[in-house]
């Protein structure tokens, strides 16, 4: 029963134990059907072990047939060992570490993170060979396809890649806020106290903080502290740097100046004046006006002749310099004489000066009307080549602005009064006293006096006025040696300044009298302010000094420092807010500065 299975239905697919994986040293094909035991040398392709011929060219130990075209490698057992592909994707077993799995194999295409060696290089997990896995399989390679990129790697910052893969590439300093690099608001990103809403240390030249600000500028009033090289004598306080404001006996050095009541000077552009009179300050709505008369001046590369200058000072901002400028030309053929005044309001400028043209001197009250924009005067002239040696302009309690003029050399005493608009349209009155040898005087008009001072002799006239019988003299006081007389009437109050010499400064107020120290005073001007606290300025030699108080009460003092070599001329106004403004010239320079009453 065996042999017939054997012979009828197995022939052809079963012939016992042989080689089932082909070998490389067998040269024919696999031979199902020869068992024949012969000897015969042209048998080339059994391959069946139990071929038992004894062909010496068939090295196969289970062959024993002698057929020397028999090839095949040497057979340990009943199977054959030596080289094969048995998935027969064309790489042999030694090579191929799954021969089970034909498409793994040296060469193949790798895909990444399968848990499959498919090109059998031992590697599935570090595509970018930087020696770190992926995290697909469990690694901390943030980038595996990028060898530059891995946890050891060194961070180029703000460049969009995490090169160590810390999840972090716009943080270098690690203090949670993105540099300014990547967008985000830390302006020093290598140093982790510096970051928006840090701590600022000052002027340590770090910007902790973060908002921009200058290290060496606390209070943010845009002047550095002394350490940052700046001139902030108190960097917490924003109102105290070399532009603020100064107080009087607060004692607080306001604008730095190394002083608690001494107000800061800044210098007027002139426009190239020459033979420079005033300054003299007025006010209007909004500005404080400082005006001057020179012979000759330029403004903006135009020549001008007897001329008026002025700068316009917003009350908004005193300290800031000029809003604007303007200037008036009279001419050639006009010269000024010495003196001249000034007064404001909202509709009017007037201006009170001599001139002389064509060997004729005029006492004019010039006002120039806002509205209009015209000119208009009234005046006294006189054929003489006499100069003025002073002009006061003064507004009484009725609205009335009087002129009076005086010189020491013609001796006249000269008087123009009336309304703004009088006198605006030349229908004021003059009147003239003659023999009265003056070079300085002034009016008290709610007295109806007119001052002169006689210098040679120390007395000061005195002189009546009305427009029936003009100027009559009343009397004279002596003990007087006025070099410049200073006349104020304001709410109700008479004022009276006379700098005499080295007979210091004379300050009245009714109805008391103090006399102020000096060595050489020669020019005063004198202001009051919304609480009847007087201003006294004048000039002492080179110097010039500021007095405030009142003659009853005592006053306190403070040498200005003008930023001027010397002191030719100067006044002082006092305005609505109760800011105090000097202005001083020497020579054609003129500067001037502020300080606040209270």
């Amino acid at each position: 029963m065996f042999l017939l299975l054997a012979m009828t239905g197995c022939s052809e697919s079963f012939v016992g134990p042989v080689d089932q994986k082909p070998s490389l040293g067998d040269t024919g094909a696999p031979d199902s059907a020869d068992a024949d035991t012969d000897t015969d040398a042209a048998d080339t392709d059994d391959t069946d072990p139990a071929d038992t011929d004894t062909d010496p060219g068939d090295t196969d130990p289970g062959d024993t047939s002698t057929d020397p075209g028999d090839t095949d490698p040497p057979d340990t057992g009943p199977y054959d060992t030596g080289p094969y592909d048995a998935d027969r994707d064309g790489s042999w077993d030694a090579d191929d570490c799954d021969d089970d799995d034909r498409r793994v194999y040296p060469g193949a295409e790798e895909i990444w993170y399968d848990g499959i060696d498919q090109d059998c290089d031992g590697n599935d997990t570090d595509q970018d060979l930087d020696g770190y896995a992926s995290p697909a399989v469990g690694g901390d390679d943030c980038d595996d396809t990028d060898a530059a990129v891995n946890p050891a790697a060194a961070e180029v910052w703000y460049d969009g890649a995490d090169q160590d893969c810390d999840g972090n590439d716009t943080d270098q300093d690690g203090d949670g806020f993105v540099a300014e690099a990547s967008g985000g608001a830390d302006c020093d990103d290598t140093n982790a106290a510096s970051h928006p809403g840090a701590t600022e240390v000052w002027y340590d030249g770090v910007d902790e903080g973060c908002d921009g600000g200058e290290d060496y500028d606390q209070d943010g009033d845009g002047t550095l502290a002394p350490s940052g090289g700046g001139e902030d004598c108190d960097d917490t306080d924003a109102a105290v740097n070399p532009s603020g404001a100064e107080t009087l006996d607060d004692g607080v050095d306001g604008d730095c100046d190394g002083d608690a009541d001494r107000p800061r000077f800044q210098t007027l552009d002139t426009f190239g004046s020459t033979d420079t009179q005033g300054p003299r300050i007025g006010e209007m709505t909004g500005y404080v006006l400082v005006t001057w008369l020179a012979d000759g001046m330029r403004y903006s590369g135009t020549p001008l002749t007897t001329a008026a200058g002025m700068q316009l000072l917003a009350t908004s901002d005193l300290r800031s310099g000029p809003a604007s400028d303007t200037w008036w030309e009279w001419g050639s053929g006009y010269s000024f004489d010495s003196g001249v005044d000034f007064w404001a309001d909202d509709d009017h400028w007037m201006w009170a000066y001599g001139l002389h043209y064509g060997g004729t001197r005029y006492l004019l009250g010039d006002g120039y009307a806002l509205a209009t924009s015209a000119w208009g005067n009234t005046g006294v002239s006189r054929s003489t080549s006499q100069t003025f040696d002073d002009v006061e302009l003064i507004e009484d309690t009725d609205g009335r602005l009087h002129v009076v003029g005086c010189d020491s050399g013609g001796g006249y005493l000269t008087w123009v009064h009336g309304s703004r608009a009088e006198l605006a349209n030349g229908l004021a009155f003059g009147y003239e006293r003659a023999n009265v040898l003056s070079d300085t005087c002034g009016a008290l008009p709610s007295s109806s006096w007119l001052l002169a001072s006689f210098r040679s002799a120390g007395t000061l006239g005195t002189y009546t006025y009305s427009d029936s019988a003009g100027l009559s003299y009343s009397g004279v006081l002596t003990g007087w040696n006025a070099y410049d007389i200073e006349t104020l009437l304001q709410d109700g109050e008479i004022v009276i300044a006379a700098a005499e010499g080295s007979d210091g400064v004379y300050t009245y107020k009714y109805p008391d009298a103090e006399v102020l120290p000096a060595a050489d005073a020669s020019q005063v001007d004198v202001a009051m302010d919304s609480r009847g606290r007087l201003y006294v300025v004048y000039i002492d030699g080179a110097r010039v000094w500021l007095y405030w108080g009142e003659p009853a009460s005592g006053y306190t003092s403070v040498e200005l420092d003008t930023g001027l070599v010397d002191a030719d001329d100067l006044d002082v106004h006092v305005t609505v807010d109760d800011e105090v403004v000097v202005a001083v010239r020497d020579g054609d320079d003129i500067t001037y500065g502020v300080i606040t009453a209270y």
